[in-house]
C-alpha cells in the first residue's frame, strides 16, 4: 500500500538536496573570446571565483587568478572582468580593487 502524503508547512518537507550539495556546485559565467581565439571564463565555487583561459591552438588551459577572488560585488549586471588581446582587467571581490594580468607578466598588477 502506498504511503499517505502528509501536509507540512512550506519549507519543512524532506528533500534529497542539501545545502552542502548546492554549495559544492561549480558555476561558469562571463565567457569572452579574445581576438586570438582564446576563450576566457569565470568559474565560481561556494567561496572562490577565478578566471580561466583556454587557447585551442596551444591546447592549453590556464588558471589565471589562483590568489585572487574575482567578482565586483555590485548587482548592476556588469561583468567582473574584461579581456583585450591577452590582457585581463578584473575586479577583486573583497577589496573592489582593479587588477591587470598580461600574458607577458603572469603576476597580477594592482591598478591604483
Amino acid at each position: 500500500m502506498a504511503e499517505k502524503k502528509q501536509l507540512r508547512p512550506f519549507g519543512l518537507w524532506p528533500s534529497l538536496i542539501t545545502p552542502e550539495m548546492t554549495g559544492k556546485l561549480l558555476e561558469f559565467s562571463e565567457l569572452i573570446w579574445n581576438e586570438c581565439g582564446c576563450l576566457y571564463w569565470k568559474e565560481r565555487t561556494s567561496n572562490q571565483s577565478g578566471i580561466f583561459r583556454y587557447c585551442q591552438d596551444q591546447d592549453n588551459l590556464e588558471y589565471l587568478t589562483p590568489e585572487i577572488n574575482v567578482g565586483g560585488g555590485i548587482g548592476y549586471g556588469g561583468g567582473s572582468f574584461t579581456v583585450e588581446g591577452n590582457t585581463v582587467l578584473l575586479v577583486e571581490k573583497n577589496s573592489n580593487q582593479l587588477f591587470l594580468i598580461s600574458n607577458e607578466k603572469k603576476q597580477p598588477k594592482k591598478n591604483t
